[in-house]
Protein backbone atom coordinates (compact mmCIF):
# COMPACT_ATOMS: atom_id res chain seq x y z
CA UNK A 1 0.00 0.00 0.00
CA UNK A 2 2.87 2.54 1.11
CA UNK A 3 4.33 1.38 -2.36
CA UNK A 4 1.50 2.77 -4.68
CA UNK A 5 1.80 6.33 -2.46
CA UNK A 6 5.25 6.33 -2.99
CA UNK A 7 5.01 5.77 -6.86
CA UNK A 8 2.34 8.22 -7.05
CA UNK A 9 4.48 11.24 -5.23
CA UNK A 10 7.20 10.37 -7.85
CA UNK A 11 4.88 10.49 -11.01
CA UNK A 12 4.07 13.74 -9.79
CA UNK A 13 6.89 15.57 -8.70
CA UNK A 14 8.44 14.26 -12.45
CA UNK A 15 5.48 16.02 -14.12
CA UNK A 16 5.87 19.15 -12.32
CA UNK A 17 9.69 19.12 -12.54
CA UNK A 18 8.68 19.26 -17.17
CA UNK A 19 6.18 21.62 -16.59
CA UNK A 20 7.70 24.28 -14.38
CA UNK A 21 10.51 25.68 -17.03
CA UNK A 22 7.61 26.31 -19.35
CA UNK A 23 5.10 27.91 -17.09
CA UNK A 24 8.13 29.98 -15.89
CA UNK A 25 9.25 31.11 -19.24
CA UNK A 26 5.88 31.66 -20.17
CA UNK A 27 4.99 34.45 -17.61
CA UNK A 28 8.24 36.18 -17.76
CA UNK A 29 7.01 36.50 -21.37
CA UNK A 30 3.42 37.85 -20.05
CA UNK A 31 5.23 40.39 -18.37
CA UNK A 32 7.71 41.87 -20.03
CA UNK A 33 6.50 44.44 -22.22
CA UNK A 34 7.95 45.22 -26.05
CA UNK A 35 8.75 49.05 -26.31
CA UNK A 36 9.23 50.49 -30.25
CA UNK A 37 9.91 53.70 -31.37
CA UNK A 38 6.35 56.05 -30.04
CA UNK A 39 6.02 54.57 -27.18
CA UNK A 40 5.58 55.50 -23.70
CA UNK A 41 7.66 54.12 -20.67
CA UNK A 42 6.35 55.01 -17.30
CA UNK A 43 8.43 55.67 -14.25
CA UNK A 44 9.18 53.00 -12.01
CA UNK A 45 8.28 50.17 -14.40
CA UNK A 46 10.95 47.90 -14.76
CA UNK A 47 9.73 44.74 -17.45
CA UNK A 48 10.46 46.37 -20.45
CA UNK A 49 12.66 46.03 -23.63
CA UNK A 50 13.58 47.99 -26.34
CA UNK A 51 12.55 46.87 -30.01
CA UNK A 52 15.58 46.65 -33.17
CA UNK A 53 18.87 46.83 -32.10
CA UNK A 54 18.97 49.67 -29.84
CA UNK A 55 20.58 49.66 -26.22
CA UNK A 56 19.12 52.14 -23.26
CA UNK A 57 22.64 53.73 -23.48
CA UNK A 58 21.91 55.05 -27.19
CA UNK A 59 19.09 56.97 -25.92
CA UNK A 60 19.64 60.16 -25.05
CA UNK A 61 17.25 62.65 -23.88
CA UNK A 62 17.93 66.49 -24.51
CA UNK A 63 19.86 67.17 -21.28
CA UNK A 64 22.08 64.71 -22.41
CA UNK A 65 20.72 62.03 -19.61
CA UNK A 66 20.37 58.18 -20.84
CA UNK A 67 17.53 55.82 -20.55
CA UNK A 68 17.98 52.98 -17.84
CA UNK A 69 16.61 50.09 -17.79
CA UNK A 70 14.22 49.21 -15.56
CA UNK A 71 12.95 52.44 -15.58
CA UNK A 72 13.57 54.07 -11.87
CA UNK A 73 11.02 56.36 -10.34
CA UNK A 74 13.92 58.95 -10.64
CA UNK A 75 13.84 58.65 -13.82
CA UNK A 76 13.98 62.41 -15.66
CA UNK A 77 10.23 62.95 -17.64
CA UNK A 78 10.70 63.73 -21.10
CA UNK A 79 11.76 62.47 -24.79
CA UNK A 80 14.49 59.88 -25.40
CA UNK A 81 15.89 59.51 -28.46
CA UNK A 82 18.58 57.67 -30.75
CA UNK A 83 21.82 59.65 -31.79
CA UNK A 84 20.91 58.80 -35.60
CA UNK A 85 16.79 59.97 -34.38
CA UNK A 86 15.29 56.72 -35.68
CA UNK A 87 14.06 55.75 -32.71
CA UNK A 88 12.69 57.80 -29.72
CA UNK A 89 10.35 57.37 -26.80
CA UNK A 90 8.92 59.16 -23.78
CA UNK A 91 9.25 59.10 -19.94
CA UNK A 92 5.91 60.09 -18.29
CA UNK A 93 4.50 59.86 -14.82
CA UNK A 94 1.91 56.79 -14.29
CA UNK A 95 -1.36 58.76 -13.00
CA UNK A 96 -4.99 57.42 -12.01
CA UNK A 97 -6.73 60.61 -14.09
CA UNK A 98 -10.23 60.15 -12.68
CA UNK A 99 -12.19 57.62 -9.90
CA UNK A 100 -15.25 57.79 -9.22
CA UNK A 101 -18.08 55.65 -7.48
CA UNK A 102 -21.57 55.97 -9.34
CA UNK A 103 -24.84 55.24 -7.70
CA UNK A 104 -28.13 54.30 -9.56
CA UNK A 105 -28.39 57.91 -10.79
CA UNK A 106 -24.91 57.87 -12.17
CA UNK A 107 -23.83 60.34 -9.64
CA UNK A 108 -20.32 60.11 -8.25
CA UNK A 109 -20.60 58.87 -4.80
CA UNK A 110 -17.00 58.60 -3.83
CA UNK A 111 -17.36 59.64 -0.05
CA UNK A 112 -20.89 59.89 0.25
CA UNK A 113 -23.51 56.92 1.85
CA UNK A 114 -25.67 54.29 0.18
CA UNK A 115 -28.49 52.48 1.59
CA UNK A 116 -28.23 49.58 2.30
CA UNK A 117 -27.87 46.48 -0.64
CA UNK A 118 -27.30 49.41 -2.76
CA UNK A 119 -25.06 48.67 -6.08
CA UNK A 120 -22.43 50.58 -6.88
CA UNK A 121 -20.11 50.75 -10.14
CA UNK A 122 -16.80 52.02 -9.93
CA UNK A 123 -14.88 53.65 -12.84
CA UNK A 124 -11.09 53.92 -13.16
CA UNK A 125 -9.50 56.03 -15.76
CA UNK A 126 -5.74 55.81 -15.70
CA UNK A 127 -2.69 56.08 -18.65
CA UNK A 128 -1.14 53.08 -17.58
CA UNK A 129 -3.07 50.93 -19.75
CA UNK A 130 -0.46 49.75 -22.12
CA UNK A 131 1.67 48.48 -19.15
CA UNK A 132 -0.70 47.00 -16.43
CA UNK A 133 -4.05 46.51 -15.45
CA UNK A 134 -5.29 48.05 -12.20
CA UNK A 135 -6.09 46.60 -8.89
CA UNK A 136 -9.12 47.29 -6.58
CA UNK A 137 -8.45 46.25 -3.16
CA UNK A 138 -11.94 47.36 -0.47
CA UNK A 139 -10.91 47.13 3.50
CA UNK A 140 -13.29 48.11 6.40
CA UNK A 141 -12.98 50.62 8.62
CA UNK A 142 -10.49 48.63 11.26
CA UNK A 143 -8.30 47.86 7.98
CA UNK A 144 -10.00 44.21 7.30
CA UNK A 145 -9.73 43.19 3.59
CA UNK A 146 -13.34 42.09 2.20
CA UNK A 147 -12.36 42.68 -1.77
CA UNK A 148 -13.36 39.23 -2.21
CA UNK A 149 -16.30 39.67 -1.21
CA UNK A 150 -17.71 43.22 -2.31
CA UNK A 151 -15.82 43.66 -5.76
CA UNK A 152 -16.78 41.68 -8.97
CA UNK A 153 -14.16 43.05 -12.05
CA UNK A 154 -15.74 43.54 -15.21
CA UNK A 155 -13.53 43.38 -18.97
CA UNK A 156 -11.17 46.30 -18.66
CA UNK A 157 -11.67 48.68 -21.58
CA UNK A 158 -8.52 51.28 -23.55
CA UNK A 159 -7.38 52.99 -19.98
CA UNK A 160 -10.46 52.28 -18.34
CA UNK A 161 -11.29 49.86 -15.57
CA UNK A 162 -14.64 49.14 -14.01
CA UNK A 163 -15.73 47.13 -11.19
CA UNK A 164 -18.72 46.42 -9.14
CA UNK A 165 -19.19 46.73 -5.64
CA UNK A 166 -22.87 44.91 -4.21
CA UNK A 167 -23.17 45.92 -0.61
CA UNK A 168 -26.07 43.34 -0.07
CA UNK A 169 -24.13 40.40 1.71
CA UNK A 170 -22.15 42.95 4.22
CA UNK A 171 -22.77 44.26 7.21
CA UNK A 172 -23.12 47.82 7.63
CA UNK A 173 -21.83 48.32 10.66
CA UNK A 174 -18.30 47.90 9.28
CA UNK A 175 -18.92 51.31 7.27
CA UNK A 176 -17.44 53.40 5.75
CA UNK A 177 -15.22 51.16 3.74
CA UNK A 178 -12.29 52.64 1.98
CA UNK A 179 -12.07 51.74 -1.57
CA UNK A 180 -8.40 51.87 -3.09
CA UNK A 181 -7.48 51.43 -6.78
CA UNK A 182 -3.72 51.63 -8.05
CA UNK A 183 -1.36 49.82 -10.97
CA UNK A 184 -1.54 46.12 -9.91
CA UNK A 185 2.37 45.36 -10.47
CA UNK A 186 4.72 47.88 -10.51
CA UNK A 187 2.78 51.20 -10.58
CA UNK A 188 1.30 51.46 -7.00
CA UNK A 189 2.75 54.76 -5.80
CA UNK A 190 2.42 58.23 -6.33
CA UNK A 191 -0.45 59.04 -8.46
CA UNK A 192 -0.86 56.14 -9.84
CA UNK A 193 -2.97 55.21 -7.18
CA UNK A 194 -6.56 56.76 -5.15
CA UNK A 195 -8.69 56.19 -2.69
CA UNK A 196 -12.33 57.16 -1.18
CA UNK A 197 -14.71 55.87 1.36
CA UNK A 198 -17.81 54.61 0.95
CA UNK A 199 -20.81 54.14 3.74
CA UNK A 200 -23.69 51.80 4.13
CA UNK A 201 -26.21 53.55 6.51
CA UNK A 202 -30.42 53.97 6.43
CA UNK A 203 -31.16 57.71 4.61
CA UNK A 204 -32.88 59.86 6.79
CA UNK A 205 -34.61 62.70 4.81
CA UNK A 206 -34.71 66.59 6.30
CA UNK A 207 -35.99 69.67 5.10
CA UNK A 208 -34.47 72.77 6.66
CA UNK A 209 -34.81 76.61 6.28
CA UNK A 210 -32.89 79.61 7.70
CA UNK A 211 -36.19 81.26 8.30
CA UNK A 212 -39.04 79.46 9.37
CA UNK A 213 -41.02 82.60 9.33
CA UNK A 214 -41.33 85.42 6.48
CA UNK A 215 -43.55 88.04 5.76
CA UNK A 216 -46.13 87.47 3.34
CA UNK A 217 -44.60 88.64 -0.31
CA UNK A 218 -40.81 87.81 0.60
CA UNK A 219 -39.15 84.84 -0.55
CA UNK A 220 -38.42 81.24 1.72
CA UNK A 221 -35.35 78.81 1.37
CA UNK A 222 -35.35 75.60 1.74
CA UNK A 223 -32.50 72.81 2.00
CA UNK A 224 -33.57 69.03 1.72
CA UNK A 225 -30.95 66.38 2.88
CA UNK A 226 -30.57 63.12 3.54
CA UNK A 227 -31.05 61.17 -0.21
CA UNK A 228 -28.58 59.88 -1.86
CA UNK A 229 -26.44 61.74 -4.31
CA UNK A 230 -28.43 62.79 -7.58
CA UNK A 231 -31.79 61.24 -6.45
CA UNK A 232 -34.25 63.16 -7.26
CA UNK A 233 -36.85 64.62 -4.17
CA UNK A 234 -40.28 66.55 -4.39
CA UNK A 235 -41.91 68.73 -1.79
CA UNK A 236 -45.37 69.18 -2.20
CA UNK A 237 -47.42 72.19 -0.43
CA UNK A 238 -51.54 72.11 0.20
CA UNK A 239 -52.92 74.57 -2.24
CA UNK A 240 -55.61 75.64 -0.04
CA UNK A 241 -52.63 77.89 1.18
CA UNK A 242 -53.50 80.60 -1.85
CA UNK A 243 -55.40 83.73 -1.83
CA UNK A 244 -58.16 83.39 -3.75
CA UNK A 245 -57.79 84.01 -7.16
CA UNK A 246 -54.31 84.08 -7.18
CA UNK A 247 -52.83 82.44 -9.79
CA UNK A 248 -48.41 82.69 -10.49
CA UNK A 249 -46.29 80.20 -9.35
CA UNK A 250 -45.11 79.74 -5.49
CA UNK A 251 -42.10 77.31 -5.83
CA UNK A 252 -39.84 79.33 -8.08
CA UNK A 253 -37.75 77.76 -11.04
CA UNK A 254 -33.79 78.42 -9.18
CA UNK A 255 -31.21 76.16 -7.52
CA UNK A 256 -31.94 72.95 -7.78
CA UNK A 257 -34.83 72.88 -8.67
CA UNK A 258 -35.67 70.56 -12.00
CA UNK A 259 -39.46 71.69 -12.68
CA UNK A 260 -42.61 72.80 -10.62
CA UNK A 261 -46.31 71.68 -11.61
CA UNK A 262 -49.97 71.89 -9.54
CA UNK A 263 -50.76 68.42 -9.85
CA UNK A 264 -48.68 65.18 -9.00
CA UNK A 265 -49.96 61.25 -9.55
CA UNK A 266 -53.24 63.06 -10.10
CA UNK A 267 -53.25 64.97 -7.04
CA UNK A 268 -54.13 68.66 -6.82
CA UNK A 269 -50.68 69.82 -4.87
CA UNK A 270 -48.47 72.25 -5.36
CA UNK A 271 -44.47 70.43 -6.19
CA UNK A 272 -41.20 70.99 -7.13
CA UNK A 273 -38.76 68.64 -7.98
CA UNK A 274 -34.82 68.98 -7.03
CA UNK A 275 -31.97 67.13 -7.48
CA UNK A 276 -29.80 65.91 -4.79
CA UNK A 277 -26.12 67.98 -5.04
CA UNK A 278 -23.46 67.81 -3.29
CA UNK A 279 -25.64 66.17 -0.31
CA UNK A 280 -28.55 68.55 -1.04
CA UNK A 281 -30.88 70.08 -3.02
CA UNK A 282 -32.08 74.16 -2.43
CA UNK A 283 -35.15 75.42 -3.48
CA UNK A 284 -37.18 79.01 -3.12
CA UNK A 285 -40.95 79.56 -2.40
CA UNK A 286 -42.77 82.97 -3.17
CA UNK A 287 -44.90 83.79 -0.68
CA UNK A 288 -47.15 86.63 -2.57
CA UNK A 289 -50.29 84.74 -2.98
CA UNK A 290 -49.80 82.45 0.34
CA UNK A 291 -52.42 83.59 2.87
CA UNK A 292 -50.68 84.26 6.40
CA UNK A 293 -50.81 81.25 8.40
CA UNK A 294 -48.57 78.09 9.39
CA UNK A 295 -47.84 75.41 6.68
CA UNK A 296 -46.31 72.41 6.08
CA UNK A 297 -43.48 71.06 3.60
CA UNK A 298 -43.97 67.67 2.80
CA UNK A 299 -41.01 65.86 1.48
CA UNK A 300 -40.85 62.44 -0.60
CA UNK A 301 -37.79 61.01 -2.11
CA UNK A 302 -37.30 58.57 -5.35
CA UNK A 303 -39.05 61.83 -7.44
CA UNK A 304 -42.37 61.51 -5.20
CA UNK A 305 -43.71 57.82 -6.00
CA UNK A 306 -44.20 57.88 -2.61
CA UNK A 307 -46.47 61.28 -2.51
CA UNK A 308 -49.55 59.63 -1.99
CA UNK A 309 -48.44 57.77 1.16
CA UNK A 310 -45.91 59.10 4.52
CA UNK A 311 -43.65 61.51 3.59
CA UNK A 312 -40.36 61.00 4.04
CA UNK A 313 -39.72 64.42 6.19
CA UNK A 314 -41.92 67.33 6.94
CA UNK A 315 -41.57 71.38 7.97
CA UNK A 316 -44.00 73.52 9.47
CA UNK A 317 -43.39 77.37 8.20
CA UNK A 318 -45.01 80.78 9.01
CA UNK A 319 -46.33 83.51 6.22
CA UNK A 320 -47.14 86.83 8.49
CA UNK A 321 -49.37 89.40 7.59
CA UNK A 322 -47.14 92.16 5.60
CA UNK A 323 -48.99 95.15 7.78
CA UNK A 324 -50.90 93.66 11.08
CA UNK A 325 -54.70 93.36 10.10
CA UNK A 326 -56.82 96.37 11.81
CA UNK A 327 -58.15 94.94 15.40
CA UNK A 328 -61.73 96.12 15.94
CA UNK A 329 -61.59 98.12 19.32
CA UNK A 330 -65.03 97.63 20.80
CA UNK A 331 -66.14 101.42 22.61
CA UNK A 332 -66.11 101.53 26.17
CA UNK A 333 -69.19 101.49 27.91
CA UNK A 334 -69.58 105.53 29.10
CA UNK A 335 -70.47 104.71 33.03
CA UNK A 336 -73.89 106.77 33.88
CA UNK A 337 -73.22 109.57 36.67
CA UNK A 338 -74.62 109.12 40.03
CA UNK A 339 -77.27 110.82 40.98
CA UNK A 340 -76.75 114.06 43.44
CA UNK A 341 -80.39 113.78 44.66
CA UNK A 342 -82.84 115.79 43.80
CA UNK A 343 -82.11 119.76 43.65
CA UNK A 344 -84.06 121.42 46.47
CA UNK A 345 -86.62 124.10 45.33
CA UNK A 346 -86.23 127.42 47.21
CA UNK A 347 -88.98 128.79 49.18
CA UNK A 348 -90.93 131.51 46.83
CA UNK A 349 -92.78 132.45 50.57
CA UNK A 350 -88.98 133.98 51.92
CA UNK A 351 -87.48 136.84 50.33
CA UNK A 352 -85.80 136.54 46.78
CA UNK A 353 -81.97 134.99 47.55
CA UNK A 354 -82.89 133.32 51.19
CA UNK A 355 -81.53 129.70 51.53
CA UNK A 356 -83.02 127.63 53.89
CA UNK A 357 -80.56 128.47 56.48
CA UNK A 358 -82.23 131.34 56.69
CA UNK A 359 -85.55 129.92 58.27
CA UNK A 360 -83.86 128.48 61.36
CA UNK A 361 -83.10 125.39 59.43
CA UNK A 362 -79.45 123.49 60.76
CA UNK A 363 -77.16 122.23 57.87
CA UNK A 364 -75.39 119.89 60.56
CA UNK A 365 -77.18 116.88 59.67
CA UNK A 366 -77.29 117.57 55.79
CA UNK A 367 -75.31 114.31 53.97
CA UNK A 368 -75.40 116.53 50.39
CA UNK A 369 -72.19 117.35 48.89
CA UNK A 370 -71.32 121.07 50.41
CA UNK A 371 -71.02 123.83 47.56
CA UNK A 372 -67.46 123.80 45.84
CA UNK A 373 -67.87 127.67 45.99
CA UNK A 374 -64.67 129.83 47.05
CA UNK A 375 -64.86 129.99 51.14
CA UNK A 376 -62.77 133.00 51.57
CA UNK A 377 -63.92 135.72 54.43
CA UNK A 378 -65.97 138.32 53.30
CA UNK A 379 -64.82 141.81 53.06
CA UNK A 380 -64.95 144.05 56.36
CA UNK A 381 -67.56 146.27 57.32
CA UNK A 382 -65.76 149.34 56.51
CA UNK A 383 -65.18 148.09 52.87
CA UNK A 384 -68.30 146.80 52.26
CA UNK A 385 -69.69 150.73 53.97
CA UNK A 386 -66.99 152.65 51.23
CA UNK A 387 -68.40 150.18 48.59
CA UNK A 388 -71.64 151.19 49.15
CA UNK A 389 -71.02 154.94 49.72
CA UNK A 390 -69.22 154.92 46.95
CA UNK A 391 -72.32 153.39 44.96
CA UNK A 392 -74.82 155.86 46.89
CA UNK A 393 -72.93 159.38 45.67
CA UNK A 394 -73.56 157.68 42.02
CA UNK A 395 -77.36 157.88 42.65
CA UNK A 396 -79.16 161.00 42.07
CA UNK A 397 -80.42 163.10 45.34
CA UNK A 398 -83.74 162.97 46.27
CA UNK A 399 -85.38 166.97 44.63
CA UNK A 400 -86.39 168.84 47.54
CA UNK A 401 -87.04 172.39 47.58
CA UNK A 402 -85.20 174.12 50.17
CA UNK A 403 -88.42 176.16 50.93
CA UNK A 404 -89.99 174.03 51.68
CA UNK A 405 -88.41 171.64 54.84
CA UNK A 406 -91.57 169.62 55.31
CA UNK A 407 -90.85 167.94 51.76
CA UNK A 408 -87.12 167.30 53.34
CA UNK A 409 -88.46 165.89 56.45
CA UNK A 410 -91.40 163.92 54.34
CA UNK A 411 -88.83 162.05 52.41
CA UNK A 412 -86.44 161.28 55.55
CA UNK A 413 -89.16 159.76 57.13
CA UNK A 414 -90.09 157.70 54.25
CA UNK A 415 -86.22 156.27 54.49
CA UNK A 416 -86.41 155.24 57.65
CA UNK A 417 -89.86 153.62 57.70
CA UNK A 418 -88.55 151.55 54.23
CA UNK A 419 -85.42 151.20 56.23
CA UNK A 420 -87.12 149.28 59.17
CA UNK A 421 -90.06 147.62 57.58
CA UNK A 422 -87.48 146.08 55.01
CA UNK A 423 -84.05 145.28 56.15
CA UNK A 424 -83.09 141.93 54.47
CA UNK A 425 -84.14 143.28 51.45
CA UNK A 426 -82.02 146.99 52.36
CA UNK A 427 -79.23 144.09 53.09
CA UNK A 428 -79.20 142.21 49.63
CA UNK A 429 -79.45 145.22 47.73
CA UNK A 430 -76.46 146.81 49.27
CA UNK A 431 -74.60 143.52 49.28
CA UNK A 432 -75.44 142.92 45.62
CA UNK A 433 -74.17 146.43 44.96
CA UNK A 434 -71.20 146.16 47.13
CA UNK A 435 -70.21 143.30 45.59
CA UNK A 436 -70.40 144.27 41.72
CA UNK A 437 -68.23 146.97 42.58
CA UNK A 438 -65.70 145.22 44.71
CA UNK A 439 -65.72 142.44 41.68
CA UNK A 440 -65.07 145.08 39.08
CA UNK A 441 -63.51 148.16 40.33
CA UNK A 442 -61.03 149.44 42.48
CA UNK A 443 -60.45 152.73 44.62
CA UNK A 444 -58.79 154.18 41.01
CA UNK A 445 -61.63 152.81 39.19
CA UNK A 446 -59.28 149.99 37.50
CA UNK A 447 -60.18 146.40 36.36
CA UNK A 448 -59.70 143.80 39.11
CA UNK A 449 -59.36 140.08 37.90
CA UNK A 450 -60.58 137.23 39.38
CA UNK A 451 -61.83 138.65 42.21
CA UNK A 452 -62.92 136.21 44.54
CA UNK A 453 -66.73 135.59 45.05
CA UNK A 454 -68.72 136.65 48.37
CA UNK A 455 -68.31 133.68 51.13
CA UNK A 456 -70.11 130.75 50.79
CA UNK A 457 -73.73 131.02 51.39
CA UNK A 458 -74.86 134.58 50.72
CA UNK A 459 -76.01 133.88 47.07
CA UNK A 460 -75.14 130.60 45.32
CA UNK A 461 -76.35 130.10 42.37
CA UNK A 462 -76.32 126.17 43.16
CA UNK A 463 -79.37 125.41 45.21
CA UNK A 464 -77.86 122.44 47.44
CA UNK A 465 -75.33 125.10 49.29
CA UNK A 466 -75.26 124.78 53.24
CA UNK A 467 -75.36 128.20 55.02
CA UNK A 468 -75.00 128.07 58.06
CA UNK A 469 -76.41 130.05 61.65
CA UNK A 470 -73.31 131.95 62.08
CA UNK A 471 -73.67 132.88 58.29
CA UNK A 472 -77.33 134.04 58.68
CA UNK A 473 -76.26 135.74 61.70
CA UNK A 474 -73.49 137.68 60.12
CA UNK A 475 -75.31 138.58 56.98
CA UNK A 476 -78.23 140.13 59.19
CA UNK A 477 -75.60 142.43 61.38
CA UNK A 478 -74.23 143.58 58.49
CA UNK A 479 -77.63 144.50 56.44
CA UNK A 480 -78.52 146.67 59.90
CA UNK A 481 -75.49 148.58 60.31
CA UNK A 482 -75.62 149.12 56.63
CA UNK A 483 -78.91 150.64 56.89
CA UNK A 484 -77.70 152.87 59.91
CA UNK A 485 -75.41 154.05 58.23
CA UNK A 486 -77.48 155.04 55.09
CA UNK A 487 -79.82 156.69 57.52
CA UNK A 488 -76.51 158.79 58.57
CA UNK A 489 -75.50 160.23 55.34
CA UNK A 490 -78.77 160.86 54.41
CA UNK A 491 -78.96 163.01 57.28
CA UNK A 492 -75.92 165.02 57.03
CA UNK A 493 -76.54 165.66 53.31
CA UNK A 494 -80.05 166.78 54.41
CA UNK A 495 -78.52 169.40 57.41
Amino acid sequence: MSRKYIAGIITILIGVSLIAPWIIMGSAAASERNVGSGDLVFQGESEISLEGNYTPEELINIEGYPLELPVSVAQPMGIYQSSDQEFRLAVVEAKVTDFELLNKYGEDNSGGVVRPGAVVEGVVEYNFGVSESIEVRVTTRRGLDVTQQLVTELDPENDQYKFIIDTSDIDPELSPFTVTVEGEDDLDFGEATQSTTLAIQNFQPSITSDDGSVVQGEHLTYAISGAAEGATVSIHIDPDILEEGFEGDVFRDVGDVESIGTSYNQLSTLYSDLEIDNGQAVGQISTDGIKPGTYEFQVFVESGETANGEPDATMAFEVEWDEPPPTEIPPTPIPEPESAGPTPVPDQSKPSGSDSAFSGGSSQNDDRTESTAPTEKPDSIDDIADNDSNNRDDIDPVDTDENNPSDEKEVETNEIESSNDEPKAVTEQHLNDSSTTAATTGEAGEEIADEPQLRRGFFTNGSDASITFIDSLSITTIGIALSLLSILVDLERGG
